[in-house]
């Protein structure tokens, strides 16, 4: 007779099926993104689709991780440090390629320098007490050491947030500042794809901090996984469709772009350089008569 598995080996083996088709989606979307970026003449809006493409081969990679080793079920404490570290470099890629499309400029050697460090950092502070043994065993024995284990991860984690709050920080300035130009020159052609920029900036906020949420408290739940895996899908889905349809709008938007970047430029220096562009003041009449 047919014995029917238990719920837990359902659910677990529901979330398998949806890591594993979740990847292969990512490694989709990823091979169009690459074929996106080697098929454009600007150089910005390909390094974004590259960018893009990478973070969700890295999503995908991470998820047949899980699926092959299952370290929810055999490695918990681990556990956490794989989901967050493919987090943390696929949320950093994805910022990186929107904020690529914004500002032309972003870009220079010590703002990737910093970026690198700080996602090393990261990575550090959550695989070192693994690497050195110290307080992480395999097993957890008993709900005490698990409920320490999940604040010490909490404590390790701070690294992690502060650097999405940092790029999350400049994604949402670097937007109010396009916005605010583009309304004062009444620029054509930036409002609606600049919208859905920051509706996926708002995006990868939401899934970076629930993400980590559910993970730190809630990873042991098959269902709860789930159920992050599918909102998430859903949004990088939207995501994917919203950087490929900016390629339709891009011949306007993007000289665009170019000239809200040479304005903001422009301004910075006459505001570094005031004397360079103010007029040269001459003498009254008056006080060239008290002189004398």
């Amino acid at each position: 007779m047919y014995n029917f598995p238990q719920i837990e080996d359902f659910d677990s083996a529901l979330l398998d099926g949806i890591l594993t088709a979740s990847a292969i989606l990512s490694l989709v979307m990823a091979t169009a993104l690459l074929m996106k970026a080697f098929s454009t003449s600007y150089r910005n809006y390909a390094r974004s689709c590259l960018l893009s493409a990478i973070a969700y081969m890295v999503f995908a990679v991470g998820y047949l991780l899980h699926v092959k080793y299952h370290f929810r079920i055999h490695m918990p404490t681990c556990y956490v440090a794989v989901c967050i570290s493919y987090l943390h470099i696929g949320g950093a890629l994805l910022g990186l390629s929107h904020i690529s499309i914004l500002d032309p400029d972003y870009f220079k050697p010590w703002r990737v320098v910093r970026d690198v460090v700080c996602v090393l950092f990261s990575l550090l502070c959550l695989w070192l007490p693994f690497i050195l043994q110290q307080g992480f065993g395999v097993e957890v024995a008993d709900d005490f050491n698990r409920a320490a284990h999940t604040w010490w991860h909490a404590l390790l984690l701070v690294p992690f947030f502060l650097h999405c709050g940092y790029l999350a920080l400049d994604i949402y300035l670097i937007y109010a500042r396009v916005r605010k130009l583009s309304t004062l020159q009444s620029l054509p052609h930036i409002d609606h794809f600049v919208k859905w920029l920051f509706a996926n900036c708002h995006f990868i906020v939401f899934v970076g901090i629930s993400s980590a949420v559910v993970v730190l408290y809630w990873g042991e739940i098959p269902n709860a996984m789930t159920i992050l895996m599918v909102v998430a899908m859903l949004g990088f889905c939207m995501m994917f469709k919203n950087i490929i349809s900016y390629s339709y709008d891009i011949d306007a938007a993007y000289p665009t772009i170019e000239h809200v970047s040479n304005t903001e430029k422009n301004g910075l220096a006459h505001n570094k350089h005031p004397r360079t562009s103010s007029p040269r003041r001459v003498a009254s009449p008056q006080k060239i008569e008290e002189k004398k």
